[in-house]
């Protein structure tokens, strides 16, 4: 299941999800792009239970869109109480800022995980934003059993990739391609949007 963490109380850029482009909220662009991926059963944007993502919440219900509410700091609790709820054994991590990610990168990080039984899937080469990541639940309750944080808001990715406990593998650009150092595809500021 691809599971996207939004939440509209960003400070750096709020209420980012529910913005427009051509009429057309953020979070809608970023969920019509990953249904073109072929390998997905459910596409599941897990929300926190906070009173500031209401009108996120009631878009998606009235556009028919699974919605998870949870935890509001710890999204790894988040993603382990979704994945509970849905019977997911992997999830493919969309943020909910990353509109450029790419569909067929989603497929690519289920078939790795298929192949290698990998602990987390990630990349290395690629713009921010451009390819997801994936976890493989059983890794995602071992580490809720064993962090001592609650606040996991931010870099929850490094749960996974710095502890030395999982089987981590990286997707890599062609041998023949180079992305620069500074492009990146997400929107955490005003001008990301502009762009």
């Amino acid at each position: 299941d691809i599971f996207i963490p939004i939440r509209l109380a960003s400070t750096r850029f709020p209420e980012k999800g529910m913005r427009r482009i051509s009429g057309k909220p953020i979070i809608k662009c970023l969920i019509e792009r990953l249904q073109l991926a072929k390998n997905i059963r459910n596409i599941i944007v897990c929300t926190t239970n906070l009173e500031s993502d209401n009108s996120l919440v009631k878009y998606l219900e009235q556009e028919k869109i699974i919605c998870f509410r949870g935890n509001e700091k710890d999204i790894l609790v988040r993603f382990l109480d979704a994945a509970n709820k849905y019977d997911t054994d992997f999830i493919v991590s969309v943020d909910g800022d990353d509109i450029y990610t790419d569909p067929i990168y989603v497929d690519k990080i289920i078939d790795e995980y298929k192949n290698s039984k990998s602990d987390y899937v990630g990349s290395d080469g690629f713009p921010h934003g451009f390819v997801p990541v994936g976890i493989k639940v059983k890794a995602l309750q071992k580490i809720c059993k064993l962090k001592i944080t609650n606040d996991t808001e931010t870099g929850y990715r490094d749960f996974f990739t710095k502890t030395k406990l999982f089987n981590c593998t990286y997707l890599k650009p062609n041998k023949n391609f180079e992305f620069s150092k500074d492009i990146r595809l997400t929107l955490d500021y005003q001008e990301d949007f502009d762009l």
